[in-house]
């Protein structure tokens, strides 16, 4: 009777760590490593590069753009995985083809998602990560600095397909030399509709649209190409703009805010969308890493 208890019992610690294995939709590493902008900083950048001058803390929380944890630090926790995070607030696709900067005044300089991948690619030779049997979760996300240095500099600066074309030379740089193979993207929201555009001209307005549409288009068309080309990689897309709208409230002002006048900030910012003019609440952070852990299931 002992020796069938025991026999049951093994065969139900099988059972559920093979349930444990098979909960998501891509087999995962232990390590989440993550590229990517102000959306995806956890305080590791910018306010790490500016001695903690930038973004002021507070009223911004501990380093992070938003008034709490941002989408990677709500997702790695719920995956239960450590993250380590190279994203720097500002970072545009490659910073040799259009500057990443941070500031009130673009006074920070801090490296683009090229060079977070370049700097991760060393580390990783140093550690002896090699191309072989890497299942670690890359996210690699931008959400549109290169488009805004380009409505604020000029239309011939940075379109859709060179974003997308240096994006996807970025994955394909994460594959060749560590291995990666499973990637978690996310598109772009309408940028037209951030606080900080809200005075944009029509003209301005239309031309951002029509860049986001483009963008998550060719993103879409890009990241195929790239299983095809490429495939043992897998790949997980975040649909922003859905996030976005599915938000109960549909208020479009900042909670925060800060001018000649001083600061201020909002009594309720969990009913508000934008933490400021650019970013959003940790509100949305957190619904926005709850999709991308539905999508990894």
């Amino acid at each position: 009777m002992k020796s069938n208890i025991k026999s049951f019992g093994f065969f139900i610690s099988i059972l559920l760590l093979f349930v444990a294995e098979s909960i998501f939709a891509i087999k995962l590493g232990d390590t989440m490593i993550v590229f990517g902008d102000s959306y995806s900083d956890n305080g590791n950048g910018v306010f790490k590069i500016s001695d903690g001058a930038f973004p002021p803390s507070p009223p911004y929380f501990e380093g992070r753009f938003s008034n709490g944890p941002v989408w990677v630090e709500y997702l790695s926790k719920k995956l239960d995985i450590p993250s380590v995070n190279y994203a720097a607030g500002g970072a545009t696709i490659n910073s040799m083809s259009v500057p990443s900067a941070s500031g009130l005044n673009d006074e920070i300089i801090v490296p683009g998602i090229r060079q977070q991948i370049n700097d991760y690619v060393d580390d990783a030779h140093d550690k002896g990560i090699s191309a072989k049997g890497n299942l670690n979760l890359y996210v690699v996300s931008p959400f549109g600095n290169d488009y805004i240095y380009t409505l604020r500099h000029g239309p011939s600066i940075s379109s859709p397909e060179q974003v997308i074309g240096q994006f996807i030379t970025n994955l394909q740089t994460l594959f060749i030399e560590v291995g990666a193979t499973n990637f978690l993207v996310a598109t772009l929201p309408k940028l037209e509709n951030l606080p900080g555009f809200s005075r944009a001209n029509d003209t301005e307005r239309a031309i951002l649209s029509k860049i986001v549409e483009d963008h998550n288009v060719l993103l879409k068309q890009a990241l195929d190409i790239l299983k095809t080309d490429f495939r043992k990689v897998k790949t997980i897309l975040v649909d922003t703009d859905k996030i976005f709208k599915k938000f109960p409230s549909k208020n479009f002002e900042p909670c925060l805010t800060i001018n000649h006048e001083g600061t201020h900030v909002c009594d309720n910012p969990e009913n508000f969308l934008f933490w400021d003019n650019i970013h959003v609440t940790t509100k949305v952070h957190e619904m926005l890493a709850s999709e991308a852990f539905d999508l990894l299931k």
